[in-house]
């Protein structure tokens, strides 16, 4: 079996944290994760348009966003479906 490790997302104090397996790969901070609120599932989300957002908020506002710790909660393609 290949070596990997796991990924915790925290949002906050006294929040629920988000488990991920990623393999050895630092580029699970570089991208966005999105995760099911019915199944749990938790989708690693590389887009155009968050970026843009992302460099918005840095050229325009000062501030620098953790992708690695941003976490969008809504409902899945397949749980939509379902």
């Amino acid at each position: 079996m290949d070596e990997g490790r796991i990924q915790k997302y925290l949002i906050g104090p006294g929040e629920s944290a988000c488990y991920a397996f990623v393999n050895a790969s630092p580029a699970c901070a570089s991208h966005f994760h999105c995760k099911c609120e019915q199944c749990g599932r938790l989708i690693h989300l590389d887009c155009e348009e968050l970026r843009e957002i992302q460099a918005h908020l840095l050229d325009h506002h000062g501030f620098q966003w953790n992708t690695g710790k941003t976490v969008f909660y809504g409902l899945c393609d397949q749980c939509r479906k379902g």
